[in-house]
């Protein structure tokens, strides 16, 4: 079926997409077996990030919100307010921080505790931007 923006977990275990309804899930990436199946609201192109301690599994997407799932049990584990559509969804290897693009072509980038929980602090940087300059 329909599968929108997949991730991998860093030690390979899991793998997450969204589904054409716009539910997260989560399959075993060695058996490709469903682990879990998440209503996140996101909309079916929606994006996902595993945190890099494979704890969390970040959503966002047309709703405008960023979610944290925690991937064992699936439940809810934090809501933030995007200012807009999110375009694209990535924690950084250190897990420190979660860069989200917006559709308007903002980044965001949101400071993570040590649990990979974004706290609601964001910065923008503007598109035309040229660090080189």
């Amino acid at each position: 079926g329909y599968v929108h923006n997949v991730d991998f977990s860093r030690d390979g275990r899991f793998m997450c997409g969204h589904d054409r309804t716009g539910k997260m899930v989560i399959w075993n990436a060695k058996t490709w077996t469903e682990v879990k199946r998440i209503e996140t609201g996101a909309g079916p192109r929606a994006f996902s990030a595993f945190s890099p301690d494979g704890r969390y599994v970040a959503s966002s997407g047309r709703d405008g919100k960023l979610n944290l799932y925690d991937v064992a049990t699936g439940g809810l584990a934090l809501t933030l307010a995007t200012d807009l559509p999110t375009s694209r969804l990535k924690f950084t290897a250190d897990g420190t921080s979660l860069v989200v693009g917006g559709t308007d072509g903002f980044v965001r980038l949101y400071a993570t505790s040590k649990a990979g929980r974004p706290t609601p602090v964001s910065s923008k940087q503007e598109p035309d931007d040229d660090p080189e300059k």
